[in-house]
Order: C-alpha cells, then sequence, then structure tokens
C-alpha cells in the first residue's frame, strides 16, 4: 500500500471553515442554471473526500435531514472530533470515516452509490496516485445523473475565469452565480425538518465559549449555512433559553468576558472602547438591541432556531 499521506501534512489539525459551494441546493442550481437536470434532493446519498473536521458535511447533513452523508479523511484528530459533534447535535444521518482515499477507492469501505461527491481543495494537494484513487472514486461510486464538484485553485485556472467573465454574453446567469457564490441569493427548501439545524447550531453556539468558531450555523430553509460573527456566537451561548431585557446586561457581561479572553475590544465611531464597563454598556444598549431585533427574526425565519 502505498502512502496514504502523500501531499498531507498529516500531523498537524486544520481548521474548521464551511464552504457553501458544497450544498446540495447551490449545486442543484448551478445545474438548472446550466441546463442540467439535477439530482432529487427528497432522498440522496452525498460523499464528501477529505473532509478535514467536516464542518461543511455535519451542518449540510443538519440543514438536509432527506440526505444521507458519508465524509471521509484520514487525519483521525479531525474524524474524532467531527464525530464528537455529531453525537452532541444527536444527527443520525452522517458517518464520519477515517480512511485514506486507496481504501475507499479499492472499496474496502460500505458506501452506496452517491447523487453528491464533493472535493474541496484536495485535488492538487495529493500525489498523482491518489488523485488517480480519486477518479477511480467517482467512476465506481457517483450514481447516474449524480454530481461532482472538485474545486482547486492554480494561477492559469484563475485567469482564464476572468477572462470568460469579461467576455461571456451571458449576463444574467453570470449575475445570479455571482449572488450565489457570495450567499446573498439561495433557494430556498420550505420542507427541511429545522431541529437538526437547531440541536447543532447551539452545541456550535455553547462550543463557542471555550473554542474558536468557525462562523457558520446550519440554516434547514436554504439546505446551507448563514455567516455569523464570534459575538453572534457568544450571545446565543449566552441567551440559550431565551432573551429578555431584564438579562441584558447578565447576557452582556458573559459576551465581554468571551471577547476579553480572546483580547478583543469593541469599537465605536473607530475608538476602541479599553475599560471594561465600557465595552459591556455598549453591548448592552448598542449590540443586543440590534440583534434582538433584526438579527435573531431572520435566523428564525429561516430555521436556525425555534421560538
Amino acid at each position: 500500500m502505498s502512502d496514504w499521506t502523500d501531499g498531507y501534512v498529516s500531523d498537524i489539525e486544520y481548521t474548521a471553515g464551511f464552504y457553501k459551494e458544497l450544498a446540495p441546493s447551490y449545486l442543484n442550481l448551478c445545474a438548472l442554471i446550466h441546463g442540467y437536470v439535477p439530482p432529487d434532493r427528497s432522498d440522496f446519498n452525498y460523499l464528501e473526500l477529505g473532509c478535514g473536521r467536516g464542518l461543511s458535511s455535519l451542518i449540510l447533513a443538519a440543514a438536509n435531514p432527506k440526505g444521507n452523508f458519508y465524509a471521509v479523511d484520514f487525519n483521525p484528530a479531525h474524524i474524532h472530533e467531527a464525530k464528537r459533534l455529531v453525537r452532541e447535535a444527536e444527527l443520525d444521518n452522517i458517518r464520519f470515516i477515517e480512511a485514506s482515499f486507496e481504501e475507499v477507492a479499492e472499496g474496502r469501505l460500505d458506501l452506496p452509490e452517491c447523487q453528491y461527491i464533493v472535493l474541496h481543495g484536495i485535488y492538487t494537494w495529493v500525489s498523482e496516485a491518489n488523485r488517480k484513487h480519486l477518479r477511480h472514486i467517482v467512476r465506481n461510486y457517483l450514481a447516474s445523473g449524480g454530481l461532482v464538484y472538485n474545486s482547486y485553485k492554480t494561477q492559469k485556472s484563475i485567469r482564464e475565469l476572468r477572462q470568460e467573465l469579461n467576455v461571456s454574453s451571458r449576463q444574467v446567469i453570470e449575475l445570479a452565480m455571482v449572488m450565489i457564490h457570495a450567499g446573498w441569493m439561495h433557494p430556498v427548501l420550505t420542507d427541511n425538518d429545522p431541529e437538526p439545524s437547531r440541536r447543532l447550531n447551539r452545541v456550535l453556539a455553547e462550543q463557542s465559549v471555550y473554542s474558536n468558531q468557525s462562523g457558520f450555523l446550519a440554516a434547514p430553509l436554504i439546505g446551507s449555512a448563514k455567516v455569523a460573527s464570534l459575538t453572534d456566537f457568544l450571545i446565543l451561548a449566552a441567551v440559550r433559553d431565551g432573551y429578555t431585557d431584564q438579562q441584558s446586561k447578565e447576557i452582556s457581561r458573559q459576551v465581554w468576558q468571551g471577547l476579553s479572553a480572546r483580547n478583543l475590544k469593541l469599537k465605536t465611531n473607530e475608538q476602541t472602547l479599553d475599560k471594561p464597563r465600557d465595552n459591556i454598556a455598549h453591548l448592552q444598549k448598542e449590540t443586543l438591541p440590534v440583534w434582538r431585533d433584526k438579527t435573531l427574526p431572520l435566523w428564525k425565519a429561516l430555521g436556525l432556531f425555534g421560538g
């Protein structure tokens, strides 16, 4: 067996991140825009190869409870952390697998045909032998009519993309693609059960108190994720079961503890607030009311949280 760590630094954990391009809703819309019939998302299998710490697959599984998700990575630390979040969020439609691409390609794992197979930033990071394994996996496990997403960056491809955008006449389609890519427009999925997303979001909020966060929450209405700041996460962790004006000072104090533990301070009118009491007062009088009146209602409408 060849070295399955070819092309990777195997003794360093990668940071967690969410990539909206991996969402089935995003991939289906891209397929439709380009004239292809996308997979049916009422019941589907999804495979991520090289999932890292697994946040993308975790959020997508929570936001798409009708799908069955499989996420593969060779790094045991990544898989261990991802499985912990699965248990805490009580997700039953995702399986994290510690394995090499060679093991997957040789059929050593019990995997079904998949309507979606995705790779993010993997293909150009591995050896030619592993790229061959990846191609073999796609041939063997992609269902008829399925979609493959393989993202990688090279200087040439970026230059060619810019040239294509400059000369293309399909301006309406391009605008839609840009808006989707920027997160300004999403397909809506009104029949997704929001509870798996809400459970995962509560776990991610609680985790933000003692660890760095990825900046994303599962959004079942769009089958993907919404961006959230560290302050958003700390507020969610402090609010927990509800928010009242009487609790605002204590919530502000807890949020400030989370920010100060990371040596962060708030700014107002381009001026940094140095004193703890000024930061707490700003949180209570400025940040929390905006969050309560604008951010939270939007998130509830998208199914991120109940109430």
